[in-house]
């Protein structure tokens, strides 16, 4: 992700924002998290969001993930990278493994960055 981000020019690259929503709140502690970021030199790319089930159930419902919980399987959860334009409008996925490279997260962060509206 970061090396698609950092294709973008440096006015596209600085308006994009790359959020990691945990699935399993009970194993994605604050300590685990900054270890995987840590790990995978991102903790400057990837902000992660960490909270109890209760707060992060109504992001899960608001973004269509499926979380561990929800699957009763640590291994069965969300995972593809999902691009937002400017006003919050779900643009593109992009799932590792298949069809996330750097050259396609850049081109769908471009396109995304290109349909925010005019300002009124």
């Amino acid at each position: 992700m970061a090396d698609g981000i950092a294709a973008l020019p440096v006015d596209e690259a600085d308006k994009a924002v790359a959020i990691a929503i945990s699935v399993d709140p009970d194993e994605d502690t604050p300590a685990s998290v900054r270890t995987f970021l840590r790990r995978n030199r991102a903790t400057e790319e990837l902000h992660y969001l960490v909270a109890p089930r209760a707060t992060l159930a109504p992001i899960w419902r608001r973004f269509q993930i499926l979380s561990s919980y929800e699957s009763g399987d640590d291994e069965v959860h969300s995972a593809p990278v999902r691009i937002y334009d400017p006003d919050g409008v779900w643009v593109s996925s992009l799932h590792a493994g298949a069809d996330l490279t750097a050259a396609n997260l850049a081109h769908d962060l471009r396109t995304a960055l290109g349909r925010g509206r005019e300002p009124k």
